[in-house]
C-alpha cells in the first residue's frame, strides 16, 4: 500500500474486515512517506521478491496500486534497476484512472503529476462518467488524446471495468511488437505523441549514442518521456523501449516475429519537433 499521508489504519481496515477471523495478507507493507518511487524503493522491491518467494502458490500476476501524486516512469523504472526482481516478474502495462469530473481542473492544479500519468498509461480509466454530460466526455477524451493518443480508454463508473481489459498488455513484452493507428496530433499541450514509420537500418553504434544524447544529455533529459518501438540495426531488428533515461535494446530472433516486424518508434515527448527527431535519426544511417 502506497498511500501519500498517514492513512495507513483507514485504507487497511477495510480488508482486514473483510477477512473475518482469516486474513485476506500476510503481511501489510505501509509506506507513508507516498514514496515508493524514491526513498522507499529497495524496501518494496524487497517486500515484492518475498511475497513471490514465500508464495504457496505460484502468482500469476501482480498489481502495484499507486497514490495519486506518484511518480508512474518511476515506478516502471523499478523493475529495470533490479535485477532479481526481474527476473521473475515482467512489466506488462501502465493503467491510469482519470476523474471525467476533475479532469481540466486536475490538468491544470497537478500539471506536472497528470501529464506524466496520462502520457506513460497503456490503458485508461475514465471513471465518473455519470457525473458529467457528453460534450463533457468529448473534451476530456480530447484532453487525454493530446498527451498520449495511443492508450486504450474505457468508460467507467465507481472504476467498475471488466479485468481482461487491464491485464495481459504485454506492452514492454519481447513477443508482441509494437503496433499503434497512425493519430495526428493537434493539441497545443506540452506532451504528446508522435509515430514515425518506416524508418531506415541505422547503424547500431550511432543509434545507442542518439539514445544517449537525448536521454541523459542534461538539456534534452526528460523531453522524450517513453519510446517503443523496433528498429533495424546494423542488419538486425530490436526492438526499444525506454521510460525518461532508462533505455532497453533487445535482439528479436524469433523467425515468426521477424516476419511481421516494421521498423516503427512511438514516442511520448515534450516539446520536441517531428521533423528535428527525423533528422536526426536520418543521421544514424549507414554508411
Amino acid at each position: 500500500m502506497n498511500e501519500f499521508g498517514k492513512s495507513g489504519m483507514i485504507e487497511s481496515l477495510p480488508i482486514k474486515l473483510s477477512g473475518g477471523d482469516q486474513p485476506l495478507y500476510e503481511e501489510w507493507l505501509e509506506l507513508d512517506n507516498g514514496c515508493l518511487c524514491c526513498m522507499a524503493q529497495d524496501i518494496a522491491v524487497r517486500a515484492i521478491e518475498d511475497m513471490v518467494n514465500k508464495s504457496p502458490k505460484q502468482i500469476d500476476y501482480l498489481i502495484i496500486e499507486t497514490s495519486g501524486l506518484a511518480d508512474a516512469s518511476a515506478v516502471v523504472s523499478m523493475f529495470w534497476l533490479d535485477q532479481g526482481l526481474s527476473s521473475c516478474l515482467e512489466l506488462d502495462g501502465v493503467v491510469t484512472v482519470v476523474d471525467a469530473k476533475f479532469a481540466e481542473q486536475n490538468s491544470i492544479e497537478f500539471r506536472c503529476e497528470w501529464e506524466n500519468q496520462v502520457a506513460l498509461a497503456d490503458v485508461i480509466i475514465l471513471n465518473k462518467v455519470y457525473l458529467v454530460e457528453k460534450f463533457a466526455i468529448d473534451n476530456v477524451n480530447k484532453l487525454i488524446q493530446g498527451y498520449n493518443s495511443h492508450a486504450r480508454i474505457f468508460y467507467s463508473n465507481h472504476s467498475r471495468v471488466e479485468v481482461d481489459s487491464l491485464l495481459h498488455l504485454k506492452s514492454y513484452s519481447t513477443h508482441k511488437p509494437i503496433r499503434h493507428s497512425d493519430c495526428v496530433h493537434t493539441s497545443s499541450t506540452s506532451i504528446s505523441t508522435v509515430i514515425l514509420d518506416n524508418i531506415p537500418s541505422l547503424s547500431y553504434e550511432l543509434f545507442q549514442q542518439w539514445l544517449v544524447d537525448n536521454l541523459w544529455e542534461s538539456s534534452k533529459s526528460r523531453q522524450i518521456l517513453q519510446m517503443k518501438g523496433c528498429l533495424f540495426l546494423s542488419n538486425s531488428c530490436y526492438l526499444i523501449q525506454s521510460v525518461n533515461e532508462l533505455y532497453d535494446l533487445i535482439l528479436i530472433k524469433d523467425s515468426i516475429l521477424l516476419s511481421d516486424v516494421t521498423s516503427q518508434l512511438v514516442l511520448t515527448r515534450r516539446s520536441l519537433n517531428k521533423e528535428d527527431i527525423l533528422r536526426e535519426l536520418h543521421g544514424c544511417q549507414v554508411v
